[in-house]
Parts: structure tokens; sequence; C-alpha cells
């Protein structure tokens, strides 16, 4: 472990099952009833669905994108599809995302990650990973609450919902916590001490906003996040130094952050390796042939659980996106025909950016289209640029690209026919 890394405390903090929280949330008989969301149909019925209009489709067919913890007790998992949730459950009740445009419409799941933000924001530096977690350095916190305590911290509330990695068992925890100031090791009075800030936070937005979240205590975003998941619904893990190498020790590779990749499975096969421990095993100088000095410097300490990134400010998306994947039959053959979906795609943006304008005083500078073609595109939607709408295509003769060009004005017409003209330049510059 690095120094420095020590005097930081940094949380990851992940709703329980988001969706179905909100859903339920927005329709109270739903309370205490197996939940799930599921995806629209792409093949199916297109019309406009909003929040507001009953979405509860049990006969529907669709993906699970988010399973209520009453579901999952009856053997409902993610990513099945709505028949085989029923046959599991069948009283499990389906309630698909709300449509608009063509394509699923997150708005209204968007809209109360940005509650639970503001709250988490209160004693942090909170950087907003997606619509359902985010990223707090509470290191400032922590050394306040170190400062109140006389130098023993407190338990956190709720001390059945806490658990310390390493450490099995309620009286373990209170132990663990009440020990001599002597007993403390480099690091940890800071780590319960953002620990009960953590617990503090998540309570407020159980209060204040019903919806229950779980956390991840640790030294550095990398931990955090694995502690995040250990256990849940509404629990958070503290991950102390003496810990960190058994966490790691069985983890597979794909589980780590920045590993779950073409990289990842790369460097397994290169090193005949599957689990982090063994990559702990690997010595940097063997490292260093295979995959140069900076990436294996970076390789030999994530091994080990050091990981300086830091947590940035950041509660605002930095881009606005919207895509959509047409496959099979659906695919996009002509110039029209994309056109088409660009207008589609530049409407939820036109409405999407007033919306930002109005709540953050700013509007976007660049547009990018991102294209897709029928080689990749079942790897989905790419990554957002600022400001962009991004569409996908079955173009022949490439495999992915992205245009980009400044934001005349932030219209769905005027967005639509510069997208439409950047698929065109490309499409002529390929001979297509």
């Amino acid at each position: 472990m690095l120094p420095n890394q020590a005097q930081r405390v940094i949380a990851h903090v992940d709703l329980d099952a988001f969706y179905t929280q909100v859903e339920v949330q927005r329709n109270p008989d739903l309370k205490g009833k197996p939940v799930v969301t599921v995806q629209y149909n792409p093949f199916g019925d297109l019309r406009t669905i909003t929040p507001d209009e009953p979405r509860i489709f049990n006969d529907s067919n669709g993906s699970l994108i988010a399973v209520s913890y009453e579901a999952r007790a009856s053997g409902v998992k993610r990513g099945m599809r709505g028949d085989q949730a029923r046959k599991v459950c069948p009283e499990v009740q389906l309630v698909q995302v709300p449509t608009a445009h063509g394509k699923a419409d997150l708005t209204v799941y968007r809209d109360a990650g940005k509650q639970v933000v503001e709250i988490l924001s209160r004693m942090a530096i909170c950087e907003r990973a997606s619509i359902d977690e985010c990223y707090l350095d509470l290191t400032e916190e922590a050394h306040k609450r170190l400062a109140a305590s006389g130098g023993q911290p407190p338990l956190p509330i709720n001390p059945d919902r806490v658990h310390i990695c390493g450490q099995d068992g309620d009286e373990a925890v209170a132990d663990w916590w009440k020990r001599h100031p002597e007993q403390w090791q480099a690091g940890e009075l800071l780590l319960a001490c953002g620990a009960t800030a953590v617990a503090d936070l998540r309570a407020a937005v159980a209060a204040e906003l019903d919806y229950s979240c779980s956390a991840g205590i640790a030294h550095n975003k990398i931990l955090a996040k694995l502690a995040s998941g250990m256990h849940k619904p509404s629990q958070q893990t503290l991950v102390p130094l003496a810990a960190v190498s058994g966490l790691l020790k069985d983890l597979p590779i794909p589980k780590l952050r920045q590993l779950g990749g073409k990289f990842g499975d790369e460097l397994m096969a290169s090193l005949s390796i599957k689990t982090v421990g063994e990559l702990a095993e690997v010595t940097l100088q063997s490292l260093e042939s295979l995959h140069g000095d900076s990436t294996a410097q970076w390789l030999y300490r994530l091994a080990r659980g050091c990981d300086m990134e830091e947590v940035k400010q950041r509660t605002l998306p930095k881009s606005i996106s919207c895509g959509k994947t047409f496959r099979n039959h659906t695919a996009l053959h002509t110039i029209d025909e994309v056109r088409h979906w660009l207008k589609e795609l530049g409407q939820e943006l036109e409405e999407r950016v007033l919306e930002d304008r109005k709540a953050n005083a700013r509007l976007p500078q660049l547009l990018t289209v991102s294209i897709y073609t029928s080689s990749s595109a079942g790897q989905g939607s790419g990554s957002a640029a600022p400001g962009q709408g991004q569409a996908q295509a079955p173009w022949q003769g490439s495999n992915n690209v992205s245009r980009s060009c400044q934001i005349r004005k932030a219209t769905a017409s005027c967005m639509g026919d510069d997208a439409t003209a950047l698929v065109s330049s490309f499409s002529l510059s390929n001979g297509h």
C-alpha cells in the first residue's frame, strides 16, 4: 500500500436494485412484492409510454434489467426473460421501463439518482459514476470526526448493518471498533470515522427519499467498489489494510475494476493466471517484459490493492448521450432510415439539453455520432463525448467510427441534419 494512500477515506455507494426501488415508490401497491423492471421490446410496439402510464406488463417477455430482493429470493435473476421469471416466481410483477422516441426513456431513474447524489454530497467530494452509483471522498469529514471523537471512533448507527472485511460476526465488529487506541493500525481510525459518516448518509437517503443503498469504505476506489457488493442490500463493508491481501487472493481477475474486458483476458492468457493473488506473485520484471514499464508498474500496484486515482467532484454528467441498437430485421440499410432515427435521437437530446440548461445554465458544444457496423453491432452502444448524440448503423466496410462537429443549434432538427451529414460524409469517404 502506498504511504499516502492510508490517509484517504474513499467510499463507493451503490443503490440497491435501484430501478425497482423507483418503481415501487411510484406505485406503493408494489411494496413487498417481487418486482422486476423489464426492457421494452425493440421488435414490437415502439409507442411512447410515459412514466405515469400503467407499465405493469406481466405477460412481457422482455429482458430483466433490475430485480428486487424479494424477486431474487424466489430465484429470479437479472438477465432472465419474462417467461423465465414467471416460471420461477409466478407472482412476479414485471414493470416495463418508460419509452420515448422509439427507445427506453431512463429519465425517471436519472432524476431519482440526482436526488440521492444531492444528499451524498453533503459530507463528501462526490463523483457520480452512473445513474445508481457514485464515489465519495470522505477524508476531510473523517478527520473532523476523528478530532471530535478524542481518538475513539463511535460505532456507526445501525451497527448490525456494518461489516469489517476479515472480521466475522456482530461481536467481532463491535470488538474491532472498541479496541484500545494503541491497537489501531495505520489508517484504521480514519476508515472507522469515514464509515460512521457513510452510515449517516445512507440513513439520510433512506429517511428523506426511502431508497436503500449499500456501500464499501476503503482507502481507494478499487477496494471500495469491491467492498460495496460484499453485503447487500442496505449494508456497508469496511476494508482495513490488514484485510486487503485476503480479499484479493482468490478474486477472479475480471472482477477487478479495469481488468474486466479484453485486456484482462489477454493478461490471464499471457501469464496463465486466473486470480488477483496469482497476479501478485508475478515479478515486476516479468510484467515489464510483457507490458512495458508503465503498465507493468500499474498492474504490480493493482494486484496489491494500490490505487491513487482521485475522486473528482462531478455530480453532473460530463455528456448528454442517447443511442439505439439495430439488429436483425431492424438493421438500417439506407441513409433515409438512418436520418429518421437520428431525428428521433435528436428529439431526446433536445429535451435533455433544454432541461440541463434550465437546471445548470450550460449548453453542449460538440455533437458526435458513433456508428457501429454489422460486424460489431453486438457490442452495444459506444461511449459518449461531451454533448453528443450517438446512433448505430450497419455501414459495411468498417467496424466502428466516430465523427464530430460543432453544435450549430441544440434543436432536434438541426442536430439530426448535422448528424446525418456526418454519417453521409463517412459513407462517401469509404465509397458506400
